[in-house]
C-alpha cells in the first residue's frame, strides 16, 4: 500500500474539483435549466467559484489547520503557528467562493478578485522560497506555482466572458427599445 503525501492529495484534490466545475455546469444545463435562464459562461464561473475557489480553498485552509507540521515538513520549511493564521485566512476566501451562488456580479467579482491575489502571491511565494531556499522545494511546489497562475488565469477569463456577454445582452435590451 502507497502513503499518499499531503501535498500529493492536494493536487489530486485540485484535478478532480477543476473537473467537477467543466462537468457540473453541463449536468446543471441539461436538467435543472430548462428554460435556459443561465448561459453556459455563467454557470461555468458559478460552478469554478464554488469549486477552484471555495471547496478548494476550504481544503487548503482544513490541511493548513489539521496537519501544519507535516505539510511545512513536505515543502521543506520550517512549521510556524502563521500556519494555523494562513488556515483561518484562507478558510474566509474558501466561504466566500461556496455562497458566490447566492449573490450576483459584484460579489463574484470581489470574491475573486480576493481568491486571484491569494493565487498569484502563493504563486510567487513558492517561486521566491523554492529559489531563494530550497531547490529541491520544486519537487512539491511546482505544480502549486502553476496551478494557482492558472486557476487565476480561468478565473479572470470566465469574469471576462461573462462581462462581455452582459454587455451584448444590455446592447441588445437598449437597441430594442
Amino acid at each position: 500500500m502507497t502513503n499518499i503525501s499531503i501535498m500529493g492529495l492536494n493536487i489530486y484534490l485540485s484535478l478532480v474539483l477543476f473537473i467537477l466545475s467543466l462537468i457540473a455546469p453541463f449536468i446543471h444545463q441539461v436538467f435543472f435549466n430548462k428554460n435556459n435562464s443561465e448561459t453556459v459562461v455563467t454557470l461555468l464561473l458559478k460552478y469554478s467559484l464554488f469549486f477552484n475557489i471555495g471547496c478548494l480553498f476550504l481544503s487548503g485552509s482544513l490541511g493548513q489547520l489539521l496537519y501544519p507540521r507535516t505539510i511545512a515538513l513536505e515543502l521543506g520549511w520550517a512549521f510556524s503557528e502563521f500556519q494555523r493564521e494562513l488556515a483561518f485566512s484562507e478558510m474566509s476566501v474558501g466561504l466566500l467562493g461556496l455562497i458566490c451562488n447566492l449573490f450576483d456580479y459584484h460579489f463574484w467579482l470581489a470574491t475573486s478578485i480576493s481568491a486571484i491575489i491569494w493565487l498569484i502571491g502563493s504563486a510567487f511565494s513558492y517561486l521566491y522560497y523554492g529559489i531563494i531556499y530550497n531547490a529541491s522545494f520544486f519537487s512539491t511546489g511546482a505544480f502549486v506555482i502553476y496551478w494557482n497562475v492558472f486557476i487565476a488565469l480561468w478565473i479572470v477569463s470566465l469574469l471576462y466572458l461573462y462581462r462581455s456577454e452582459l454587455a451584448k445582452i444590455q446592447k441588445m435590451t437598449l437597441s430594442r427599445s
